[in-house]
C-alpha cells in the first residue's frame, strides 16, 4: 500500500467517523426539538384550559354581582 493510499484511507476513515458522530448529534438535536414542540404545545393548551376558566369565573362573578345589586 502506497503512503497516499494509506494518508486516504485514513482521512477517509476519519471523515466517515466524524460524519458519523454529526449525524448522531443531529438526530438527538431533532429529538430534543420535537420535545420542546411537543411540551410547548402542551403548555399552550394548558395556558387555553386555564384562560377558559378565568373566563367562565369572571362572568360568574359578573352575574353574582347584578344579583346582589337587584336586592
Amino acid at each position: 500500500m502506497s503512503a497516499l493510499s494509506k494518508t486516504e484511507g485514513e482521512h477517509y476513515s476519519a471523515t466517515s467517523q466524524q460524519l458519523t458522530q454529526i449525524d448522531g448529534t443531529v438526530k438527538g438535536l431533532q429529538t430534543n426539538y420535537t420535545a420542546l414542540v411537543n411540551k410547548d404545545n402542551e403548555i399552550t393548551q394548558t395556558l387555553t384550559n386555564y384562560k377558559q376558566t378565568i373566563d367562565q369565573n369572571t362572568a360568574k362573578i359578573q352575574k353574582i354581582k347584578r344579583l346582589l345589586m337587584e336586592r
